[in-house]
């Protein structure tokens, strides 16, 4: 019989037991391992390498410890600002990756009784909407659509008969009345 063996990352055993076969017997490798990730890197299963470094083989023919291999991909970190602070937990991804924004949306406060605004979009510095992560960390600020605060004034007074009659109204801040 021949003996198969498959180690993670860690040199630790994938699989609980060792496979034993037949000689030229068909042998099917173990479930892939799961990607994970460090904090500067995400690792994604590529193969099974054998103590030659030969990758894994069917029908076996002799003795193996196959032992996964990885390929590296750098993370980048976005960060989610709101009107100079931190706005929602920094997140990680690979470069290409699709940018998940917060599901809150943030706000920001009417200004000096002209202005209210009105979430827009995540911004970069350049004021341009991203999307997909790019091979760089990313700072994404909150931007906003303005719009003026509408007053509305009614001028109530009687006509000639004692009728009441309204006038209304809507002005923005600093429109004469």
């Amino acid at each position: 019989t021949i003996s198969f063996t498959y180690k993670d990352k860690d040199g630790k055993d994938v699989t609980v037991t060792k496979e034993k076969v037949k000689h030229e017997s068909a042998v099917t490798a173990p479930t892939v391992p799961q990607t994970y990730r460090d904090s500067e890197y995400e690792y994604t299963f590529s193969r099974w390498l054998d103590q030659d470094d030969a990758d894994f083989k069917s029908p076996a023919y002799k003795d193996a410890q196959y032992v996964a291999q990885y390929t590296a991909k750098k993370l980048y970190t976005v960060t989610f600002m709101n009107e100079g602070e931190e706005f929602a937990e920094k997140a990680q991804y690979v470069a290409g990756d699709t940018i998940v924004m917060p599901s809150q949306k943030p706000t920001k406060r009417a200004d000096k009784s002209a202005y209210e605004y009105t979430f827009k979009d995540w911004v970069d510095e350049n004021g341009t909407e991203v999307k997909t992560m790019p091979e760089s960390n990313l700072v994404l600020e909150a931007s906003y659509t303005p719009s003026y605060i509408d007053y509305v004034i009614s001028f109530v007074w009687k006509d000639k008969n004692g009728n009441d009659v309204t006038d209304t109204k809507h002005y923005h801040y600093t429109d004469l009345v």
